[in-house]
């Protein structure tokens, strides 16, 4: 995971990056958790997700212009078809 931070044209941001999903059984990818971390921020997101193995995941995070500025690590790890999660993937992004 590599994000890219913009300022989108409404003064809002937009945080995205992209992963390869993989599940060590090959089992059907079914969610991520994703978890956002700052000093002042400690966020966990659970999200419903389908998709095969190999495939890529697109994450797309879209900040308030008001969200505080900062770097915030993240995480995201895949839950499976039998709701086994992986280990997480981390991150970092700055809000300028």
């Amino acid at each position: 995971m590599n994000p890219q931070v913009t300022t989108r044209p409404d003064g809002n941001y937009e945080v995205s990056g992209t992963m390869t999903m993989h599940d060590p059984d090959k089992d059907l990818v079914t969610g991520m958790r994703i978890r956002i971390t700052s000093p002042a921020l400690d966020q966990t997101i659970t999200l419903a997700a389908s998709a095969a193995e190999g495939k890529v995941a697109v994450l797309l995070l879209l900040p308030k212009a008001s969200f505080p500025k900062g770097t915030y690590d993240y995480s995201l790890a895949l839950i499976d078809e039998t709701k086994a999660e992986g280990p997480p993937k981390s991150a970092k992004f700055t809000v300028p």
